[in-house]
């Protein structure tokens, strides 16, 4: 407990007070007595919202919780603010709800910078394959199985750009069907962050791929009793962060590159613009945006220095 935060004493006070947390199907409510150490660390300070320590959790969940507790009037109950600050305070929610669809952060927009490099594309596109390759060299059968779910799980996310939350709780009796020998992903709506379905008919290796993983490999693996394309040890799904903190790990040890999964999501996006940007209403849709302006500010960027490019290419 750092200096200025709830005692146990307070805590047990405050507690009973505020609304309890639900989380996302995919995405576990923050604790809110680390919101609530946020907030007042913030007031405290005075500092932005974005200087809010991570250990309190994301600033964007911290602001936004306080934001809706001061509309319920629990900011002025428990922080002892006015109405004159009440008032402004809520202005600044509705000024900061109307702006604009948000860019992606200086630290994205860095890391995408490795996709200018045309031999880190080749390398991403072509892991799934060396991946299977991999694993099919490999003596034991649970480590073969691991390949062949890295390996897949890359190409699921290089070729429908699913969020992790969306890819780890793929379903193979709801969400996978085969007709006339081709293989579609299917996603209800209300698993979606967007609440948009998705649907995909998925390319002929990377179908070749899941069915060789689900017929002779993904059996060797701890939970496979259960429903889920990628099984935790408990025949749940996998843990979030354990697919996501091992799908960074063999991007770098493997790739060579410093990626997460959510980054892929736009390496694929701007990767698609820059062959063709006639494809943004395509790549819009694959994404989960509501509105194409959203995609267009996210990679227009990348657009124009492919176009910055071919000049270069084409001038004598």
């Amino acid at each position: 407990m750092s200096r200025g935060d709830l005692s146990e004493a307070e805590w047990r006070l405050l507690k009973d007070l505020l609304p309890p947390e639900r989380g996302r199907w995919n995405r576990p409510a923050s604790d809110n007595r680390s919101i609530v150490n946020g907030i007042l660390w913030r007031i405290r300070t005075g500092a932005p919202w974005r200087d809010v320590p991570e250990k309190y959790g994301k600033w964007m969940t911290v602001y936004q919780r306080f934001r809706r507790w001061s509309r319920a009037g629990i900011a002025k109950h428990y922080c002892k603010l006015d109405e004159p600050a009440l008032k402004q305070l809520e202005l600044i929610s509705r000024n900061l709800e109307s702006r604009g669809p948000r860019q992606l952060t200086a630290k994205n927009r860095e890391r995408l910078r490795q996709f200018d490099d045309p031999e880190n594309v080749a390398k991403l596109l072509a892991f799934p394959q060396e991946g299977r390759a991999r694993g099919l060299k490999q003596k034991n059968p649970v480590r073969v199985a691991k390949c062949f779910e890295r390996a897949l799980a890359v190409g699921l996310f290089i070729n429908c750009t699913l969020r992790i939350g969306t890819l780890r709780l793929i379903d193979m009796a709801t969400d996978l069907s085969w007709v006339s020998g081709k293989c579609f992903l299917s996603i209800d709506a209300t698993r979606v962050k967007n609440g948009q379905p998705l649907e995909f008919e998925l390319p002929e290796d990377v179908a070749t791929s899941l069915q060789e993983y689900i017929r002779d490999h993904r059996p060797k693996l701890a939970g496979s009793d259960g429903p889920y394309l990628f099984p935790g040890r408990d025949g749940g799904p996998r843990s979030q962060s354990t697919m996501r903190s091992d799908f960074t790990e063999v991007m770098r040890k493997r790739v060579g590159l410093v990626v997460n999964p959510h980054l892929i999501r736009h390496a694929i996006a701007k990767i698609v613009v820059e062959r063709d940007p006639s494809l943004y209403a395509v790549i819009s849709r694959q994404l989960g945006h509501k509105r194409m302006d959203m995609t267009m500010q996210h990679y227009l960027d990348a657009e124009t220095r492919a176009s910055g490019r071919l000049i270069l290419v084409a001038a004598p």
